[in-house]
């Protein structure tokens, strides 16, 4: 009895079970019937090469509020997530209008704060970092998920 028989009969089954399973695309978002009523606020705060919390959790299709606060007292920092920004929508709060963010980046000086209000358009797993020199050494690193479950 040859063994390498068997090892080339099970050969493209061992393949098989390697490849993983494609992901399923997540619906697109209906703008039309979100409500902007039901906005979640969420605050992140930027704090001597830290991002509190580290992982931001949002959901497909839900309209969020983020708040970006540096709370460092000297030290300026970034948000920096551009494959995040270009999955998101942004709301105008004036307008109402829709738009993609034409930046990768949010630069806050010392003790500022930036609001965004946007929906997220794209499930899947974005890194977020301060891309201010040394920052992401000292820590300054996180993530952003977004769930495609509605």
């Amino acid at each position: 009895m040859n063994p390498l028989k068997y090892f080339f009969a099970l050969a493209p089954l061992a393949l098989l079970l390697c490849v993983p399973a494609p992901a399923v695309a997540a619906a697109p978002c209906d703008l039309a019937s979100i409500d902007w009523s039901q906005t979640t606020t969420i605050t992140e705060v930027l704090d001597y090469f830290r991002f509190h919390p580290e992982e931001l959790d949002f959901d497909h299709c839900k309209p969020y509020k983020l708040q970006i606060i540096n709370n460092s007292a000297y030290i300026a920092h970034a948000f920096t997530a551009p494959d995040f920004f270009k999955s998101i929508l942004l709301r105008n709060p004036d307008t109402g209008a829709m738009t993609t963010p034409s930046y990768e980046e949010l630069q806050l000086a010392p003790q500022t704060e930036i609001d965004i209000t946007f929906v997220a358009t794209a499930p899947g797993d974005y890194p977020l970092w301060c891309s201010h020199r040394f920052h992401p050494t000292l820590g300054m690193k996180g993530l952003i998920h977004v769930d495609g479950q509605q």
